[in-house]
C-alpha cells in the first residue's frame, strides 16, 4: 500500500506541477522586430502582425521547419522563425546611341533614367537625346516602363563664309534663380530672376515652366502668380541647344487674413 502512495506521489509531482505559462519568441530573421508572448499552458499564442523586410515578402511562422498552426495549444517554450520570399525586381535596358557607339545601363521598374552627361561630336552641336520617330527630346523625369534606345541628334554647325572672321557659337554653361520671395499668398506674384553664365551667350532665350499650373502659373518673362495653396516646382531652361536646367520650389500659403478667395475655384 505504501508502495502504491508513493508512485502516486511521483506522478503527481512530474505532471501536475508542470509550467504554467510559456514563452513565445519570434525571430524574424533581418525583419521588423516582434515582440515575444507569454502564453498559458495550453492556451493559443495571437498570431502577431506581419514583420517587414526591405527587398522580402513575408511568407508564415514557422517551427521546426514546419509552418506554425497559431490555433494549436501551446505546451512548451517555443522560438518561431520567419519565412522570406524574394522580391523580383523588374529591370528595363536602356540604350545610348551616341553616332554609333552604344552604351548600355539598366533601371529598375518605376524610376525614371539618369540624364547622361552632354556628349561632343567635333563641329556639331549636340541638340539632345531621342526616341525613335520622336521629334522632341527624351524627357529625363519620365517614369520607364519598358527597354528604351535614346539616340544622340547632333546639328552641324554653321561656318562663317567670310575666311577673316569666324563667330562661334557662346552656349549657356550655368543658370542662377532667385526668388523675389520663396512663400507667396493666393492671388500674390512674384518675380524670378535668372543671371545666366555666362553673361556673353549667343542665345538667352528661357523657358519657364510649373509643375502645377493648379497652385501657380509662371508666364516667360519669369512672373508667378500663387493660385491655391501647395508647393510648385518652377522649372527654367535653355533655348540653345545647351540643355541647361535648374528648377526651384515655391510655397503658396492661404491669406494670412484667412479670408477664402472665392472667384479661385479648386478643380
Amino acid at each position: 500500500m505504501k508502495k502504491l502512495l508513493v508512485i502516486l506521489l511521483v506522478f503527481f509531482l512530474f505532471t501536475g506541477c508542470g509550467a504554467s505559462e510559456y514563452m513565445l519568441e519570434f525571430n524574424s530573421n533581418g525583419g521588423s522586430l516582434v515582440e515575444e508572448q507569454l502564453v498559458e499552458n495550453g492556451s493559443k499564442a495571437t498570431k502577431p502582425v506581419d514583420p517587414t523586410k526591405e527587398g522580402y515578402n513575408f511568407q508564415y511562422w514557422e517551427s521546426n521547419n514546419k509552418k506554425y498552426d497559431f490555433n494549436s495549444n501551446v505546451k512548451e517554450n517555443l522560438i518561431l522563425e520567419a519565412k522570406w520570399e524574394a522580391v523580383s525586381i523588374k529591370t528595363y535596358k536602356v540604350k545610348f546611341n551616341n553616332d554609333g557607339s552604344i552604351k548600355e545601363e539598366e533601371v529598375t521598374e518605376g524610376s525614371s533614367i539618369p540624364e547622361p552627361s552632354i556628349p561632343n561630336k567635333n563641329g556639331h552641336i549636340f541638340l539632345g537625346w531621342y526616341e525613335k520617330e520622336q521629334s522632341e527630346p527624351y524627357n529625363f523625369e519620365k517614369i520607364v516602363n519598358s527597354d528604351i534606345e535614346l539616340e544622340a541628334k547632333y546639328q552641324k554647325k554653321d561656318v562663317a563664309s567670310s575666311s577673316s572672321q569666324h563667330e562661334e557659337t557662346i552656349f549657356v554653361t550655368n543658370l542662377e534663380l532667385k526668388l523675389e520671395k520663396e512663400e507667396i499668398e493666393r492671388k500674390e506674384t512674384t518675380k524670378l530672376d535668372v543671371i545666366i553664365e555666362p553673361r556673353n551667350a549667343t542665345d538667352k532665350t528661357l523657358k519657364f515652366s510649373t509643375s502645377n499650373a493648379k497652385i501657380a502659373t509662371v508666364d516667360q518673362n519669369g512672373v508667378i502668380k500663387g493660385l491655391k495653396e501647395g508647393e510648385v516646382t518652377i522649372t527654367v531652361s535653355t533655348e540653345d541647344s545647351s540643355n541647361i536646367k535648374e528648377k526651384i520650389i515655391l510655397n503658396v500659403r492661404k491669406k494670412i487674413d484667412g479670408k477664402a478667395d472665392n472667384d479661385i475655384q479648386d478643380d
